[in-house]
């Protein structure tokens, strides 16, 4: 049951509880593998050609065991690319223009950096350049300067160097700037955003719930013993039968410091990986708002922000 972050060939007799998670999700060059926790990695095989599958859409289809049903690519013989709504982030390449842009303003700054050097190095060799190829007399002994004779390039420093640096200087990282920022009609209509937890940060009513990835090879009662609680209670909160377990990369709720079953009701661990508004989540789970934001410690916001975990009444 323990098979880490790769899953076995696909076959008709794989072990029972691989086949929750559905046998078209896999890695882009390799079917045959996948992270068996929601990874931005994780690929369809289904459609016509592999593509990311969005995070909150692997945790509660793909590898939750549901994608029989509720699944509308595996279902119904999907023949098209993945539907805009399940799709995952995909990897953006430098563009040509920003890379050219790095090589012509590196190509600049070292050429700058090889005429002050050449100046500071031979001044005597610059002014030959500029036409200074005839002396004017001077009657009696020459008599040199120290700072002459010692070649200091104190004299040589000058204002005027240092403002034509400044001026020659490129600046390509200026097309570098970041894409997609919200703009305020965007910000105006996802509303007030909520606080929300990572891994393993309690949340809820004075902390009581924590999301937990199940690591490989790690016993139900380690869980319990790690957050005080019992395997009976957490067996009831995951709605797990008693005979089950936890299987490697699984997203288990905690009632931290909890001993008695009687006192939790099914939960599942849900990721968001983009805003969704509190009514919108109550509806899809089958619960009330009020009970949405009491187990999750919401705030009064109406949006709760992607990239965190929420539990959710387990039908």
């Amino acid at each position: 049951m323990n098979w880490g972050e790769s899953n076995p060939p696909r076959s008709p007799d794989r072990a029972d509880e691989n086949k929750q998670v559905c046998p078209y999700l896999g890695l882009r060059d390799d079917p045959q593998l996948r992270y068996s926790f929601p990874e931005t990695l994780n690929c369809c095989h289904r459609v016509r050609r592999p593509q990311r599958v969005a995070l909150d859409h692997q945790g509660e289809v793909c590898l939750a065991g549901t994608y029989q049903t509720a699944c509308p690519v595996y279902s119904t013989g999907w023949k098209g690319p993945l539907p805009k709504e399940l799709r995952g982030v995909e990897h953006q390449a430098r563009s040509a223009w920003a890379t050219a842009g790095l090589v012509i303003g590196g190509l600049a700054l070292v050429i700058i950096m090889a005429v002050v050097f050449v100046y500071f190095k031979w001044p005597a060799g610059l002014a030959g350049f500029a036409g200074n190829d005839q002396t004017t007399p001077t009657e009696g002994p020459v008599s040199l300067s120290e700072s002459t004779l010692s070649g200091t390039p104190a004299l040589l420093f000058s204002a005027t160097p240092a403002a034509t640096l400044t001026q020659v200087l490129p600046s390509p990282t200026l097309t570098l700037a970041p894409q997609g920022s919200p703009t305020p009609s965007q910000t105006a209509t996802l509303g007030t955003p909520t606080p929300g937890p990572l891994e393993n940060t309690p949340f809820g009513p004075n902390g009581r719930y924590v999301v937990h990835k199940v690591k490989d090879g790690e016993m139900m009662e380690t869980i319990a013993t790690l957050y005080h609680t019992s395997p009976t209670v957490l067996k009831a909160i995951n709605g797990l039968k008693p005979e089950a377990g936890f299987w490697p990369g699984q997203m288990a709720v905690v009632a931290v410091g909890e001993s008695d079953p009687n006192n939790v009701f099914p939960m599942q661990a849900v990721w968001l990986a983009q805003p969704m508004r509190v009514d919108v989540l109550a509806a899809k789970y089958a619960t009330s708002v009020d009970e949405l934001r009491s187990v999750n410690g919401l705030g009064p916001g109406d949006t709760v922000p992607g990239g965190r975990w929420i539990v959710a009444r387990k039908q």
